[in-house]
């Protein structure tokens, strides 16, 4: 099944027994879960008047409080699913196709999205440290979000904004000038 289809298009490519990461999963879910709100929504405005409208109701009621709760619990599980979509998943996929993995291992990496190496060595134990290594900064290139970078003084730089001043470069400035740091500052340091 290929996520990101237009409804009705989505195909079977390949038979057989394939792990589906959760990223593939989440959006095949959200994909039927924004349709059965929708039909969930015309049912309730036209009042679904007709012979087994009540069954009709649980059942679609019961369909979307399931996809409801794969979708939830799939973001809450697998934090990976917030960020990386099929074009993430995609370019992740062709970045580590040069490294010696099965497909379960590429899908538990892309379902863990795992940055401490320790990891590996359960997920794949036939790598070495420098596999380990590249494949790690796949993961956070492809799949994850990007994070803040450290500034020089060890802070985190919490994207104040260029030109914002930091808490540090305040601090220095009044040294510089001779004064006290503002409260904020000397508060933040």
């Amino acid at each position: 099944v290929r996520a990101g289809t237009p409804r009705g298009a989505m195909k079977i490519k390949r038979v057989g027994s394939t792990p589906l990461s959760v990223v593939e999963v989440h959006a095949v879910v959200s994909e039927e879960r924004a349709d059965l709100e929708k039909r969930h929504a015309a049912f309730s405005e036209d009042g679904g008047g007709g012979v087994g409208v009540r069954e009709d109701r649980v059942s679609l009621e019961r369909q979307l409080d399931g996809a409801r709760a794969m979708t939830e619990y799939l973001a809450k599980c697998y934090p990976v699913t917030a960020h990386a979509n099929e074009e993430a998943v995609q370019s992740f996929l062709q970045s580590a196709s040069k490294f010696p993995l099965s497909s379960t291992e590429v899908c538990q990496i892309i379902d863990l999205a795992p940055t401490d190496p320790i990891y590996y060595c359960g997920i794949c134990p036939d790598l070495d440290d420098d596999q380990i290594d590249q494949l790690i900064g796949l993961v956070r290139q492809h799949l994850l979000p990007p994070t803040p970078e450290p500034i020089a003084d060890g802070k985190v730089d919490k994207g104040g904004g260029e030109g914002a001043p930091s808490a540090a470069s305040e601090g220095a400035a009044a040294d510089a000038a001779g004064g006290a740091p503002s409260t904020e500052t000397a508060a933040a340091t």
